[in-house]
């Protein structure tokens, strides 16, 4: 029998009140006559929705090894996870070791952490790529800002509040979840943050004074401050030595009480351009004068340089730093500084007696074993001294002498050098894989974190900021424990008096040798773990390793990139001083917050993906085809009316797309015919076209507009 072909377009009608797009409703004038033995096909047409579409999981499929995060199904959660949180297991199990070299600690920072996690609740809807990434970042920043921020720390040993003197320490995590795009690049992660103008002035960088926290280290010997403000809003503290100190000694000194902040990436290149407030850095200003030292012929020396309270609390006088003699001709007695940079300006005389500087120059030193050199070196493992670095003859090393001017403006006339200018120092974590590892073998604890300290010092002298020395370009670096572990504050036991605690980590110093009073250090700021607010209350800015984005909801998952559930693996158990600890891994991409804007990929997400939804269209007409779906329950199938099944709108990575629509045209590459299996005519009133997601048969309520055109073939009434 002849067949015949009918073409029936069917738009979206929004003049009709009940139609939606995803279920429309079209009147047939007069009625539409198919004829026997029919069949139908869809010929093309399109669809319209949103770049991203967000809904709530209905009949939760249970995945195997699998839990959801949340209570409820019908809720759209994201957690930020936050992996390795500083202090971490590893660094109290060892700090326990050490303080055993002094009785039980006084006080630990629970090692779960004040916070572990970032929670939000996204609303379900459809959304732009932009408006999507802002509100997960406000709902985020919002989170840290108004849940997290300024938690009081406790302690685990004494189950209270932790506490610096009398004073609550409060928690922060200094990072937000930042949002950023060019037109070839995109970034959605933790970032550390950035301070403000008035953070800088008040808050973490404002170290200025050098407050004292602890009674029986001292922290300014024959120092004198003044305050000034040197036109600029900033108060510029200024030291000097309060008297001509002589050159057989360093016995005049200042010390922060405070260690600098780790894990950061950014070093003096890689930056997005404002280097106030970011990164680990310690900035100060140097006025060497041009009046010599006590002696005719003399050499002065102002060295700035980081220790910490645990090894000043095991020097045999607090106020007598302790040194050593350099294994070099023309290096003389220094402190026993973890590293250090000594300006130096020697002083000579002329044939009529005028004095005049024949050199100026800075020495760069570092005690030897902080570059690891052997597979075992430890922080904290040498019997529990703090001073183990400084043993033996040629325990510290001069990496580098600097000579100046070093293409740096001369503030003389005669062009005599000067060290006379500001200067950084800077320290930048790179990724180390071979230090990540830890066990303990025999009676040794090895311990190595997942990463490296590299170093710069830099003249900020100029219209330029330039790098006088950076240690990876001779291969130097730091193991990782001896700036992390600064996150251990007031953590150890002091071993000069069992009734007060002391901190590792990296705390700046300065001393004076052969100075006089018009010989200045001055305007030091830095980043600092931690700060203090008006009322006394400390705050302790947290360290985050690593984190990850879980998430139980399939739409968000897909659009992240990030597995489904909460799926955990054990690489290996580990034991510490007879304790076992497990270290349980994420399933999926694990991002370290410090890393922008040095490695994006290393930071965050630097894409956004399709929800990878199908769509079904269904036609109220006896069509037979079945649909299996998610579900709590086992199914085998559904009997439904579908004529198409769309492919996702968007096949991978959905970062270029700028517009607030996407349209997909239907254009199937051949016609599917399906049979209707009628046996006689049907004369049909109405069409009804409805669009459902294909996994759960819901309808899709993100379809924006719609436009279908099928073709019904059939005998020839």
């Amino acid at each position: 029998m002849e067949k015949v072909v009918q073409s029936v377009i069917i738009n979206n009608n929004k003049n009709f009140a009940q139609n939606k797009p995803y279920n429309t409703l079209v009147p047939v004038a007069g009625e539409l006559s198919i004829g026997a033995n029919a069949e139908v096909a869809v010929y093309g047409g399109s669809l319209s929705r949103a770049p991203i579409v967000i809904r709530a999981n209905k009949n939760l499929q249970t995945i195997a090894g699998a839990a959801y995060v949340g209570d409820s199904e019908n809720r759209v959660e994201l957690t930020l996870d936050f992996i390795n949180s500083y202090p971490n297991k590893y660094q109290t199990l060892q700090d326990k070791i050490l303080n055993s070299a002094f009785g039980a600690p006084l006080q630990q920072i629970d090692q779960v952490g004040a916070v572990d996690s970032i929670k939000i609740e996204i609303p379900e809807g459809n959304y732009t790529r932009d408006n999507f990434c802002n509100t997960l970042s406000q709902l985020a920043n919002n989170f840290i800002e108004n849940d997290i921020n300024e938690i009081s720390l406790v302690s685990s040993t004494t189950n209270t509040d932790f506490e610096i003197g009398t004073a609550d320490v409060l928690n922060e995590v200094p990072y937000y979840l930042d949002y950023a795009e060019t037109d070839s690049e995109f970034f959605m992660g933790l970032r550390n943050t950035k301070l403000k103008a008035e953070e800088i002035l008040n808050g973490p960088v404002n170290q200025q004074l050098f407050q004292q926290r602890n009674n029986t280290e001292s922290q300014y010997v024959g120092v004198d401050l003044v305050l000034d403000s040197i036109g600029s809003p900033i108060t510029h503290a200024i030291y000097s030595a309060n008297a001509t100190v002589q050159a057989e000694n360093w016995n005049s000194f200042l010390r922060s009480d405070q260690a600098l902040i780790p894990m950061l990436m950014e070093n003096a290149s890689s930056g997005d351009g404002n280097y106030q407030g970011e990164g680990t850095f310690y900035s100060f200003g140097i006025n060497m004068s041009i009046e010599p030292g006590t002696i005719t012929t003399s050499k002065k020396q102002i060295c700035v340089g980081f220790t910490n309270t645990l090894y000043q609390s095991e020097w045999t006088a607090t106020g007598v730093p302790e040194t050593q003699t350099l294994a070099v001709n023309d290096v003389g007695p220094v402190p026993n500084l973890y590293l250090s940079a000594n300006f130096v300006q020697v002083y000579e005389q002329e044939g009529g007696g005028a004095t005049y500087i024949s050199q100026s120059y800075i020495d760069i030193m570092m005690a030897d074993t902080l570059n690891e050199g052997g597979a075992t070196f430890n922080y904290l493992s040498n019997a529990g001294t703090a001073g183990a670095p400084f043993a033996g003859l040629g325990a510290i090393v001069r990496l580098s002498r600097i000579q100046m001017p070093y293409d740096l403006p001369s503030d003389s006339s005669d062009e005599q050098p000067t060290l006379t200018g500001r200067y950084e120092w800077r320290f930048y974590a790179e990724d180390y894989k071979i230090n990540n590892n830890v066990f303990e073998q025999g009676s040794t604890i090895y311990t190595k974190a997942p990463r490296i300290y590299y170093f710069q010092l830099i003249s900020e002298n100029g219209p330029d900021r330039q790098i006088l020395y950076d240690s990876k370009v001779n291969g130097v670096y730091i193991n990782a424990n001896w700036l992390d572990d600064g996150t251990l504050f007031q953590c150890v036991k002091s071993a000069r008096d069992a009734t007060e605690g002391v901190s590792t980590g990296f705390m700046p110093i300065v001393l004076f040798n052969n100075t006089v009073p018009a010989d200045v250090f001055f305007s030091p700021q830095g980043n600092f773990i931690l700060y203090q607010k008006t009322n006394g209350d400390f705050v302790a800015r947290q360290r985050i390793g690593e984190y990850t984005f879980k998430t139980n909801n399939t739409d968000l998952a897909n659009t992240l990139g990030t597995p489904l559930g909460d799926t955990l693996n054990n690489p290996f158990d580990l034991v510490i001083d007879g304790t076992e600890i497990e270290r349980n891994l994420p399933a999926g991409n694990v991002y370290n917050p410090n890393a922008y804007p040095v490695s994006k990929t290393q930071g965050g997400l630097t894409n956004l993906f399709s929800d990878f939804n199908r769509y079904n269209i269904e036609l109220n007409l006896p069509i037979k085809a079945f649909n299996s779906t998610e579900s709590n329950v086992n199914n085998i199938g559904q009997k439904r009316n579908i004529i198409y099944n769309q492919d996702p709108f968007v096949q991978g990575e959905t970062t270029l797309l700028a517009s607030s629509n996407i349209v997909r045209n239907i254009e199937p590459n051949s016609l599917k015919y399906l049979t209707l299996n009628n046996s006689a005519p049907l004369n049909i009133n109405n069409l009804r076209l409805q669009i459902r997601r294909a996994k759960t048969n819901e309808l899709a309520t993100e379809i924006t507009d719609s436009q279908i055109e099928i073709l019904i073939k059939s005998d020839r009434n």
